[in-house]
């Protein structure tokens, strides 16, 4: 009888956000988030964090 692969977890909820001028990455809850033109997606749970008190900007 055959195995049925594993099932995925579902990847997080992201939000992009535009970075402050001259930030090339993030560090969030023990991860690197690389910036990349101006602009990173994280966690969208951690998303306010950054906007309230780093600086950065909800991107469109």
């Amino acid at each position: 009888m055959k195995k049925s692969p594993p099932k995925l977890k579902p990847s997080p909820h992201t939000l992009r956000l535009r970075a402050p001028e001259g930030c090339t990455s993030v560090s969030l809850a023990g991860r690197e988030i690389a910036v990349v033109n101006g602009v990173v997606a994280v966690p969208a749970e951690l998303a306010a964090i950054l906007v309230h008190a780093h600086g950065f900007a909800y991107a469109e």
